[in-house]
């Protein structure tokens, strides 16, 4: 039986606080979820 693991990353912007749960062997691209939590990039002229 395989054994399945997460790891929890959080994050902080100007709008609070996020948390990705992703699998434990993947990595988390900072920049690719920044462009999903705020695609209009409203958050950059702040």
């Amino acid at each position: 039986m395989p054994c399945h693991l997460a790891k929890s990353v959080i994050l902080e912007d100007d709008f609070g606080y996020v948390m990705a749960v992703i699998p434990a062997d993947k990595t988390v691209m900072v920049g690719e979820l920044a462009r999903m939590l705020d695609p209009q990039g409203t958050a950059a002229g702040r």
